[in-house]
């Protein structure tokens, strides 16, 4: 018992010193938030027709109820998917001339296999997460590794539809050399971080050795 006593101010400097280091990363999330909904508002363009029939057609093929808009945008450098509810598959502007059409179906495609898989509200989750436990390594060690198999099964949707593996492989690099902005934490974008990128192209090129969290 006067162990417990004992320990009780420590426990409680511990508790004001959680809280007090727990603003940063609440402010991070709100900024997050606040930053999708001007992506959803924001520098929007429209796409090409034919796009639009094919984000229809396969949205209906993979039987997603949810009504999901597809638009350009001059504030990415990456594709990337935003919202749950209402969906919104976002081109970055500059990549719509590089690009030949298949290489942007599959990049359509991958952001559907995200949407189908409700990817989006699982990040959201993790993200709420690792705001509240910040201090912990070992979440976001989970985190990274989680957010690497959502994008190789994402990945692996795309190669079912029998798309080229070695093209869609190279699409995946162009994308990853033009992402030069920081990506929204809370969207799903299709290049990712560019440490899990090498893993991703074994994994379509058939060097499928997983690779493990190491033990440190």
């Amino acid at each position: 018992i006067g162990s417990i006593r004992s320990s009780q101010p420590l426990i409680m400097y511990a508790a004001i010193a959680y809280m007090v280091l727990l603003i940063l990363p609440v402010i991070k999330l709100v900024i997050g938030t606040q930053s999708i909904y001007k992506l959803r508002s924001q520098g929007l363009g429209k796409v090409p027709g034919h796009l639009k029939i094919f984000l229809l057609d396969a949205s209906q093929y993979l039987n997603i109820k949810r009504k999901v808009k597809i638009f350009t945008s001059t504030l990415i450098s990456s594709p990337l998917t935003v919202g749950f509810l209402r969906p919104v598959v976002l081109l970055p502007v500059a990549m719509m001339n590089q690009l030949s059409i298949e290489q942007t179906q599959a990049i359509i495609l991958h952001e559907l296999a995200h949407i189908r898989r409700n990817d989006y509200l699982q990040n959201l989750v993790t993200q709420i997460i690792l705001t509240i436990l910040y201090f912990n390594p070992f979440i976001r060690l989970l985190a990274k590794t989680q957010n690497l198999e959502r994008e190789k099964s994402a990945d692996n949707w795309v190669i079912q539809f029998e798309y080229d593996s070695c093209m869609y492989a190279k699409t995946l690099l162009l994308l990853a050399r033009q992402n030069t902005v920081a990506t929204n934490k809370f969207a799903v974008p299709i290049s990712g971080k560019r440490s899990l990128l090498l893993e991703r192209v074994e994994f379509l090129l058939g060097s499928r050795k997983r690779r493990y969290p190491s033990v440190k």
